[in-house]
């Protein structure tokens, strides 16, 4: 004898969907882009409306953004083949143009699309493969003597050396996560272990890594945190020595 169970039609036609949202969760799919607070009601019948593509990476990803004579870093936290969302402490404006640089080297051409509260969404203008843009860099000849390096950020900020026992004054010109570069006021033959002493950032312990008469590139021994580069990026202390100080991109985005 067969038993009858009657289903309801509301439980049926809510089941599969229940299903799907599990199943899209599990792979990554349908993860939107778009700040938290974009109303949940926003469907694909509301005007306007842009579907997102559904095959998006979670990363945690640190990247040199740029344009028009600045530079900053940004985490990059996930990526599509159409666009990323950032985390950056950079006042950006929807329709700005940025090109992302990756550590291999890859150079994205995006525009904001959204910003947030430390955060902002990029739409490439040309479609990425996301397995090119997360591989590690091809080494040749001379690329495989050293290590890629994080991306290195343009400064102008009085600093020291200490090296030696002795005070080595100078300008730090650049500056990453893992290392810098300093122009020394004088000539110095700079060796072995070295103290970057820099305003905002204290002493930083190093190793010098080459030296062309007054240029000295260093590798850090501990690496910077994000946040704490970042917060330095954005401060008066990057560009001091120039008599500015104002690290602020907004002046140059129009």
């Amino acid at each position: 004898m067969v038993k009858r169970v009657a289903i309801d039609p509301a439980t049926a036609a809510g089941a599969a969907p229940a299903a799907n949202a599990v199943a899209g969760a599990a792979s990554g799919e349908g993860i939107s882009d778009a700040p938290a607070d974009v109303p949940a009601d926003v469907t694909a019948e509301a005007p306007g409306y842009v579907p997102r593509d559904p095959r998006l990476t979670t990363i945690l990803l640190v990247a040199r953004m740029s344009t028009r004579g600045w530079d900053d870093l940004c985490c990059v936290r996930n990526i599509s083949a159409g666009g990323m969302r950032i985390d950056t402490l950079v006042p950006l404006v929807v329709g700005q143009d940025i090109d992302i640089e990756f550590k291999n080297g890859i150079i994205v051409q995006t525009q904001v699309a959204w910003v947030g509260r430390g955060e902002a969404g990029l739409r490439c203008y040309t479609p990425i493969t996301i397995e090119r843009v997360l591989a590690q860099p091809t080494l040749g000849p001379v690329t495989a003597l050293r290590a890629p390096r994080a991306p290195r950020l343009s400064t102008l900020c009085p600093v020291a050396l200490r090296c030696n026992g002795h005070l080595l004054r100078g300008n730090l010109e650049n500056i990453s996560q893992g290392g810098a570069q300093v122009r020394l006021s004088a000539p110095t033959p700079v060796d072995g272990a070295i103290v970057l002493i820099a305003p905002g950032l204290g002493s930083i312990h190093a190793t010098m890594r080459w030296q062309t008469r007054d240029v000295v590139g260093m590798a850090f021994l501990d690496t910077l945190g994000f946040a704490d580069l970042s917060r330095w990026l954005a401060s008066s202390q990057r560009f001091s020595a120039d008599g500015t100080g104002d690290p602020s991109p907004q002046c140059q985005s129009s």
